[in-house]
């Protein structure tokens, strides 16, 4: 049995990191605590910040650990397996971190999975909105009111102008752990090849893949304009007529509807929106291309879904 993990995928946020937690669920040779997905630990072992955001205390206290005899007991009931898992993206987030992993578990894997930070910052928006956390209504003026949140005690992922600054973040792990002991990847390498990823996460690690698994699975997907109107009372409403009118509808024109009116994204990035975020971005994309001999170029183009 061993008392602390060796490994820890620290991020980054909306970029996988679940789908990651799923799989060493379901794989035999890699432990992860059940009762607790992040338990955050080496962000926050002097303690939690008396952070003041919309629901950052009740956040913080569902998810975290602060104290090592709790932590190294929520691994406990690892018993046999080679692998035990950490997968906490705010180790990503906070400096003390890094230094904390290196500290404790000197030779234990890091797995960094990186998105394009444009989609990742609407993406937190999308679910601080979808959560009832987010007070604004706009994207954009909720970006601009990032440095005045932080000032008044936000924790960092109301920081929608500097949390997804990654170049310096990264550079964190790269200088107290040998690339060796790196996994770092893109978000489009987890969701568009998820098995050629998982092969090469498992060698990684040294622990056979599991065949035919994980496929792609989808989690902690962005809101649709279902999920949205279904907040409300009157949305509620609004569904249920729909659903008793559809029925006189035949089958195809249900499917059509359903797919281009109630399955579409509740929030959706528009174009001015987005020219801001590659302006805002594009200079640390750069350098993190530099830093990992990545070519990012498509991270800055103007054109893009914008789904959160």
């Amino acid at each position: 049995m061993e008392a602390l993990p060796n490994l820890f995928v620290v991020g980054a946020a909306k970029s996988g990191t679940t789908a990651l937690y799923q799989y060493f669920k379901q794989h035999p040779d890699i432990f992860v605590p059940e009762s607790v997905k992040e338990l955050n630990y080496m962000a926050y072992s002097e303690g939690l910040p008396n952070y003041t955001g919309p629901g950052d205390q009740k956040h913080l206290i569902e998810k975290s650990v602060t104290n090592l005899a709790d932590y190294t007991g929520c691994f406990h009931a690892r018993k046999g397996q080679k692998i035990g898992a950490d997968v906490s993206p705010s180790y990503l987030y906070y400096p003390q971190a890094s230094r904390k992993i290196a500290e404790l578990c000197p030779q234990a894997k890091i797995v960094i999975i990186l998105r394009n930070p444009i989609e990742c910052v609407f993406s937190m928006y999308s679910m601080m909105r979808r959560e009832g956390r987010e007070p604004c209504g706009s994207f954009r003026q909720a970006f601009q009111r990032s440095e005045e949140r932080l000032a008044a005690g936000w924790e960092w992922a109301w920081d929608y102008q500097k949390g997804f600054l990654f170049s310096a973040k990264v550079n964190r792990y790269l200088e107290v752990f040998p690339r060796s002991q790196l996994f770092i990847r893109r978000y489009e390498d987890l969701n568009g090849s998820p098995d050629v990823f998982y092969t090469e996460l498992t060698n990684f690690i040294g622990v056979e893949p599991m065949i035919g698994k994980p496929g792609k699975q989808r989690f902690n997907e962005a809101p649709r304009r279902r999920d949205r109107l279904a907040k409300y009372q009157v949305g509620r409403s609004i569904l249920r007529m729909a659903k008793v009118f559809g029925k006189v509808l035949p089958q195809d024109v249900r499917d059509k509807l359903r797919k281009e009116i109630l399955e579409k994204p509740a929030y959706v990035l528009g174009e001015e929106d987005r020219r801001l975020l590659v302006e805002h971005f594009s200079a640390d994309i750069e350098k993190l291309g530099g830093l990992l001999q990545w070519d990012l170029s498509d991270w800055v183009k103007i054109e893009g879904k914008g789904k959160g």
